[in-house]
């Protein structure tokens, strides 16, 4: 194979059977995008009621969080770089599994464990915190990197067939159309 002027090309060979990768890879792809973008939506309330007036504020990832945003946005982008080299080579699906995980066990640890308002109530007064939306994307994005990582090392991967016919020898046939 070569390249323009001549010169051999330096592009790896796909693994066999990469093209199933695709789908995983674009996978991996889309849920490290969504994951990324899950970030910047609501994920937790706070309600507040104080001599019957009530407020309510809503707080992102970023806001609410030290080190795990910081870690979802690590975990998005390494689904993101690797499954792309998923998509168009077959390689790193263990990263993409890798990250795909740690996503998860994050992003459930964000819905379970939901942040102190830092508010003291006094009687009669009510101070609540809430879920909305957020974590469970990041959830629905992280298990679907996982997937796509689990996916793509499960797969069987089989080299394409040549060709069902046998090979004709060209000697055979020449010796045969001579005769």
């Amino acid at each position: 194979m070569t390249g323009r002027r001549g010169s051999p090309s330096r592009k790896r060979p796909a693994r066999p059977g990469a093209r199933g990768s695709l789908f995983y890879g674009v996978l991996a792809v889309l849920g490290g995008l969504v994951l990324a973008e899950s970030l910047f939506m609501p994920w937790y309330s706070l309600d507040v009621t104080v001599a019957g007036a009530q407020a309510r504020s809503t707080h992102s990832a970023w806001e609410s969080m030290a080190v795990m945003d910081v870690l979802l946005l690590l975990a998005a982008l390494t689904a993101i770089a690797s499954g792309v080299m998923l998509a168009r080579r077959g390689e790193l699906a263990p990263i993409v599994c890798a990250a795909g995980v740690a996503a998860v066990v994050m992003s459930l640890a964000g819905v379970v464990d939901l942040p102190d308002s830092g508010l003291a109530a006094v009687p009669g007064d009510d101070v609540a915190v809430g879920r909305l939306a957020g974590p469970f994307v990041a959830l629905v994005a992280s298990a679907g990197i996982a997937f796509a990582g689990f996916g793509s090392i499960l797969r069987p991967w089989s080299p394409r067939p040549e060709s069902s016919r046998p090979k004709r020898d060209s000697r055979r046939g020449a010796a045969a159309g001579s005769s």
